[in-house]
């Protein structure tokens, strides 16, 4: 268990939401009391919303009934009648709601599922990929980011609320990133998407969402001071832009990339490949991996191990 701990302890320090997990898969956050696990509950898309949900109102179809810790609109919205997203349940009774139901929350809130409710849960195996940005704009409205190349990809929020990413790629994304207000997610299949800006639950290209093909495995992503780098097996890429329509991602070096995971920010952005420990910075700068490799003295021992 010690490992767990450490995790936390690590984490605490970056965020106040805390994964502890790979085996486990709970989620734990830090109380006045210490770590606590946290029960990540349901949720139930809806549609055609037509009055706003109150959260801590209780939500029911008539039958099914369950406590609303959250709700986000990734389309329309409720002054036309057309609002669409999530609601984050908790004490999900007497379920499960209907598919296409009227749901109401006894104050006013009112919408029709799409879909039924469908219980939170995180797929065993993979590395967990983490970030922490607040997106949304609003005061204190940080969320978390997470996905493990296993399952969905996630975003935990206030109140608890765990929602999925629903982002549309027939394949698990294995890493995670954030630029502009959007959500990146890039994956094995040699591919990155970007949601909606400011919507990290809105996956709609008409809505400003999209995708790039890079042809190679996706080995992490770093947000620098005015572009987005993107980092594969053996390509690097960045991203400029501030949107959809001004995006443009230009492959900054053919045939040459960097270790899955290894890139990190200590001052400046560090990965590691055949050349060694790399300095982002110093290639921007001189243009050439090699010459911006800050381990030389040490390269046998570092690309021996990269090469296995």
């Amino acid at each position: 268990m010690a490992i767990f701990s450490a995790c936390a302890l690590i984490a605490a320090l970056i965020t106040p939401f805390v994964i502890t997990l790979v085996i486990l898969r709970i989620m734990h956050k830090a109380g006045a009391t210490g770590w606590q696990p946290v029960d990540l509950g349901e949720y139930i898309k809806f549609t055609l919303g037509t009055v706003a949900f109150t959260i801590g109102a209780t939500l029911t179809d008539g039958t099914a009934t369950g406590v609303i810790r959250d709700y986000y609109v990734t389309s329309g919205t409720f002054a036309t009648n057309d609002a669409a997203g999530y609601i984050a349940l908790d004490a999900v009774a007497s379920g499960p709601f209907g598919a296409a139901a009227v749901i109401t929350d006894g104050v006013g809130g009112s919408a029709y599922s799409n879909g039924t409710n469908v219980a939170v849960a995180l797929q065993p195996g993979g590395r967990y990929d983490f970030v922490t940005e607040n997106v949304f704009g609003g005061v204190e409205d940080i969320a978390m980011f997470f996905v493990n190349g296993e399952g969905d990809a996630w975003q935990f929020s206030r109140n608890d609320a765990c929602l999925p990413m629903e982002h549309g790629v027939a394949a698990n994304p294995t890493h995670v990133g954030t630029y502009r207000k959007h959500i990146m997610l890039g994956f094995d299949e040699g591919a990155f998407v970007f949601s909606q800006p400011g919507i990290p639950l809105g996956w709609s290209a008409i809505l400003s969402a999209g995708q790039y093909g890079v042809g190679d495995k996706i080995s992490g992503f770093k947000t620098l001071a005015s572009a987005f780098l993107v980092l594969c097996e053996s390509h690097t890429y960045v991203l400029y832009g501030t949107s959809k329509s001004t995006f443009e991602l230009d492959e900054f070096e053919d045939q040459v990339g960097g270790v899955p995971w290894s890139i990190q920010t200590v001052s400046s952005t560090f990965f590691v490949n055949h050349s060694g420990i790399v300095d982002f910075k110093a290639v921007q700068e001189y243009g050439n991996f090699s010459d911006a490799a800050i381990s030389e003295r040490i390269r046998p021992y570092i690309t021996g191990r990269v090469n296995n």
